[in-house]
Parts: C-alpha cells; sequence; structure tokens
C-alpha cells in the first residue's frame, strides 16, 4: 500500500514546517517586541509636515536617506497616532500567537497514532500528568499497524488524509507569516483584519478536519497477521461445528446428512 512510508515522510515535512514558522514567528515578536511595542517607543516619534519644504524634502546624510520636515508640535495627535501603531503592531502579535498555540492538535493527534506518546484509554487527553489523573495508561512509543495488511488500508488513509490537510493548511500559515516579515508595509489594519479572518478559518478547519478523522482512525478496527490467522481459524472451526450440529439434528430425525446426497 505504500502508506506506511509516507507516514514518517509527512512527519518530517510536518516538523520541518512547524520549526520555520516557530522561527518566523520569533523573528517578528522580537521585532515588534523592540520597535513599536517598547514602552519608550512614543518618545522617540515626532509629527512632522510632510507637505512643508517640497524640494528639500529628501535627503542624504552620511550615505543615510532622511526625510526633511517642519515638526509638527501636536500632542494630542501624536498620542493618537502612537496609539494606532502600538495597537497594530500589538494585533500582529495576536495574529502570530494564535498560529502558534494552534500547532499542537493536529500535531498531538498524529504522533497518537503513528509513533506515541499515546494514552491508552483516554485518547483525548496528550499530557502525561493528566492522563495518569484520568486512569489512562500513558505509552511513550507505539508501532503503527502493519501497512502490508489490506484490513488496516483504511486506518492509514484517514491518517494520511489528515497529514495531508495538517500540511497544506502549516504551508498557508507560514505564508501569511512570511507576508508580514517581508512586505510589513504593505499591511496596513485592513489587510491584517482580512488575514486574521483567514488565520481564524484556517484553525477552524484545521482542528475539525484532525478531530474527525483522528475519532474515525480510533474507532477503526487494525489487525495483524496473527490475529487474522486467528480470526481464520476460528471461523473454519465455527464453521465445522455448525456442519456437525447440523448432521447431528438430521440423523437424530432420521434424514441423511447432506454429504450423503
Amino acid at each position: 500500500m505504500g502508506n506506511k512510508q509516507s507516514v514518517p515522510n509527512n512527519v518530517n515535512k510536518q516538523n520541518e514546517l512547524i520549526q520555520e514558522i516557530h522561527s518566523v514567528a520569533t523573528e517578528l515578536a522580537e521585532t515588534y517586541s523592540t520597535k513599536f511595542l517598547d514602552p519608550k517607543f512614543c518618545t522617540g516619534i515626532a509629527l512632522i509636515y510632510n507637505n512643508k519644504l517640497m524640494n528639500f524634502r529628501k535627503q542624504a546624510l552620511n550615505n543615510v536617506s532622511m526625510t526633511l520636515g517642519l515638526v509638527a508640535d501636536i500632542p494630542e495627535q501624536k498620542q493618537q497616532l502612537c496609539n494606532s501603531i502600538v495597537k497594530h503592531y500589538t494585533d500582529r502579535m495576536n495574529l502570530i500567537a494564535a498560529i502558534q498555540q494552534s500547532l499542537n492538535y493536529c500535531s498531538n493527534r498524529i504522533f497518537a497514532l503513528s509513533s506515541g506518546p499515546r494514552c491508552e484509554g483516554k485518547p483525548e487527553i496528550f499530557e502525561q500528568e493528566a492522563c495518569s489523573k484520568e486512569g489512562g495508561r500513558w505509552v511513550g512509543y507505539i508501532v503503527p499497524p502493519d501497512d502490508k495488511i489490506k484490513e488496516n488500508k483504511q486506518w492509514y488513509n484517514y491518517l494520511t488524509q489528515m497529514q495531508s490537510r495538517y500540511l497544506e493548511i502549516l504551508a498557508r500559515m507560514l505564508d501569511i507569516l512570511k507576508q508580514l516579515r517581508d512586505f510589513d508595509e504593505d499591511i496596513n489594519d485592513e489587510r491584517l483584519k482580512i488575514l486574521g479572518l483567514e488565520v481564524e478559518q484556517l484553525i477552524d478547519i484545521m482542528q475539525k478536519t484532525c478531530y474527525q478523522l483522528y475519532k474515525l482512525a480510533l474507532t477503526t478496527p487494525t489487525f495483524t497477521e496473527a490475529e487474522l490467522i486467528a480470526q481464520q481459524e476460528t471461523k473454519q472451526m465455527s464453521a465445522q461445528e455448525s456442519a456437525a450440529r447440523l448432521a447431528a439434528l438430521r440423523s437424530t430425525h432420521g434424514l441423511s446428512t447432506v454429504a450423503e446426497h
């Protein structure tokens, strides 16, 4: 079936994307914290009339591009502008945090199915201490079902569907973070709101998909080769016992056995 090998490959891709998401998120958070959300930020900005001194507005001093203007000493307007900037970058930080906090939902379930850890008996718990408190059994490592057995195909289909959808959403979340990093000047309040709504939708889809497929995988029986052999032997024995009972019943009533016909 080839599914078993694709599972660890997808896990590797998943881990790479998550690592890159955290890396870009950390970079952005540090930039916003030191530049725009520092308590001293507002003291370092000034309003200027940028439509004054038009012929001399852009200057270069010591190879540094500068803007020349007339200071507009209006404290109320300056504070209003500063508050708007702080709110904008606070909203960015909240968007970044929402992305980071959403990542474990699917990861926990994929690991619980593919490699561990897993809380046996309480599969919706993903912390060892909570598992023990709720009467579950914490299993650090598990062996996934045999992918060579056709009866296990549906179980693998659920897992790979979960992984594929998760990878798509991770890639899109990473792209959104890169937009915040690489196109900072193009992300105004309106654009940020649109991105925020998209992230909400992505998280909702991701969690619903992983929840449903995880439940389906948990309720889908899987088998080992030994279990299938035992099942076959049980069926054969049951068939033989049924045939023997039928023969005995026919004999009791003076009827010939099936073999005699």
